[in-house]
């Protein structure tokens, strides 16, 4: 599934001849391109920037902890240290509903991840 996201000529393979059709129709490089393939690749992209929103989240809160940048990861840190348990709980379901909600845009986007 991945594999299919990352692939460029993916969404060039079945549209080949739509392309040859715009270009015979006269249309413009930036006409075909923002009309006929853009409108193919968005989706697979806005897929993988949803795949990747937990791992950035994480990655911050590694990088604010070490580099001791204010931010949610020093905050979560600073609450583990000192077991303030509530805090730490509530960093934890609102991580948890940003990953979520990307995960349902995403769904709602690309049809190819309900599968």
């Amino acid at each position: 599934m991945v594999l299919r996201l990352y692939d460029p000529q993916y969404d060039f393979r079945g549209s080949a001849g739509r392309l040859c059709a715009a270009k015979s129709k006269g249309l413009t490089k930036n006409k075909i391109l923002f009309r006929h393939c853009l409108r193919n690749i968005i989706p697979s992209y806005l897929s993988i920037m949803a795949i990747s929103v937990p791992h950035i989240l994480g990655g911050t809160y590694i990088v604010e902890t070490v580099f001791s940048y204010p931010g949610l990861g020093t905050l979560a840190y600073e609450s583990a240290r000192y077991k303030d348990y509530n805090l730490l709980m509530v960093l934890c379901i609102l991580t948890g509903i940003v990953v979520v909600i990307a995960q349902t845009i995403n769904e709602r986007i690309d049809p190819r991840i309900r599968q």
